[in-house]
């Protein structure tokens, strides 16, 4: 008997920004997250000994893409022209969650950090968010569904 067949779906990766659910990805690099800093810095001294020392920095950068024609570009787009609006930035939740391989990445305190460029062409295009998550490595879990 062969391995078991396993499966992936877009639709079972939850992805909720401010209270709202966030779907209309583009076809590829949907949902794509970057480490603010390495988890530890290395150095060698002079006589070779090398000392690690450990990175507090927890920063993740999410960067959503998203088409151009979905609800979502409408809402993260009126998002962050909140969050340009307010006088001292506000609390943004971040929740993602995907469901088949139990990957989780979560934050209270999300912040737009850029706007989209917009682009126009024979074809629809896409539109890309990037969102700071200062706590996101601290809050992330990794693959707590896949079976042994």
């Amino acid at each position: 008997m062969g391995a078991p067949l396993k499966t992936y779906d877009l639709l079972s990766v939850f992805l909720i920004v401010n209270g709202e659910r966030i779907t209309g990805f583009a076809e590829d690099d949907a949902i794509s997250f970057e480490n603010g800093a390495d988890i530890v810095e290395h150095a060698a001294g002079a006589d070779g000994q090398v000392t690690v020392s450990r990175s507090n920095d927890k920063r993740l950068i999410a960067t959503i893409t998203l088409a151009e024609t979905s609800l979502a570009y409408k809402q993260l787009g009126a998002q962050l022209q909140a969050q340009e609006a307010e006088a001292s930035i506000q609390r943004r939740e971040f929740l993602l969650i995907d469901n088949i391989s139990g990957d989780r990445v979560s934050d209270e305190f999300a912040t737009f950090i850029s706007r989209p460029v917009l682009d126009k062409g024979r074809t629809f295009g896409t539109r890309e968010f990037q969102i700071l998550l200062p706590n996101g490595a601290e809050n992330m879990k990794y693959g707590t569904n896949i079976a042994q």
